[in-house]
């Protein structure tokens, strides 16, 4: 009895499955990832400062489209649609070069004031597609993020508060507490889950770190010069992992310094590496 009903339950669930990719497919996406087998992409969907929105890694459905991404998860119906818009994409990239079996990317988007990222894994060949998909709706800056060299940074969120120096190296600390999260293209400042502020990488400049000498068993603070624009602001931070963030800060801050390599005799959408 148990093995017809699962039996039964397979077969609706791949025939829902055919007719979601069908329906994709109706609407002329870029690329399609996923389908006709319901294990052939999985994904991982987190809320940056909600750790309960983490999700397991699960079968799903993605398409790339002129108007955003298309996330369908494993459902019995297949009828579960989440859309990122493309102008909530922030970042794009892979945590490893392209490799047998299966391939990863990660994909930042800001929405509703808050910062998901998706992870998605496929094989090779159909994660190559899917990143020369992506490349035709991203702004050129995305793409030249894309192509710098690994590591890509990826840090947090850490707890963290507002700090200021007077000029007899008094620091005050702000009670307001802030999450630190630290990712490729940009430093996110959250309050829980809210986005507060975002700070591109390329604007952080004369990073410092230190102890304080007023109250030396107090966390240590990161300082450094915020220039954007015509206005220079000074910022400083207190946390717990003072030294793990400003070492991943600097990490992360010289890679938007560096031109993305070149590979000599490869079309420009191959990127294999």
């Amino acid at each position: 009895m148990w093995q017809m009903l699962n039996w039964l339950a397979d077969t609706l669930l791949e025939r829902s499955l055919r007719l979601r990719c069908q329906e994709i497919d109706e609407r002329k996406p870029l690329y399609r990832l996923g389908g006709p087998y319901p294990f052939s992409a999985r994904y991982r969907l987190q809320q940056i400062g909600v750790p309960a929105a983490a999700t397991r890694w699960q079968p799903c459905l993605c398409s790339v489209e002129r108007d955003g991404f298309h996330l369908y998860p494993r459902t019995r119906k297949w009828d579960q649609h989440v859309q990122f818009e493309v102008a909530t994409l922030r970042w794009f990239g892979r945590p490893h070069k392209y490799q047998p079996g299966n391939n990863d990317i990660w994909l930042h988007f800001e929405k509703a004031q808050s910062w998901h990222v998706l992870m998605l894994q496929t094989d090779r060949y159909p994660m190559q597609q899917f990143v020369r998909a992506i490349k035709q709706i991203a702004t050129g800056e995305h793409i030249t993020a894309y192509r710098r060299q690994r590591p890509h940074v990826h840090l947090g969120p850490l707890p963290a508060q507002y700090a200021s120096e007077d000029l007899y190296g008094v620091w005050t600390v702000e009670p307001q507490p802030l999450s630190l999260y630290l990712m490729p293209s940009a430093l996110v400042e959250l309050q829980t889950a809210q986005v507060q502020r975002i700070l591109p990488l390329e604007t952080i400049q004369d990073i410092e770190v230190m102890r304080r000498l007023d109250v030396p068993d107090a966390h240590g603070v990161v300082r450094f010069k915020h220039v954007e624009a015509h206005s220079t602001e000074y910022i400083a931070y207190t946390s717990p992992a003072y030294v793990e963030f400003a070492q991943a800060l600097i990490a992360a801050t010289r890679r938007t310094l560096k031109n993305p390599p070149t590979f000599y005799g490869k079309k420009e959408d191959e990127d294999e590496w």
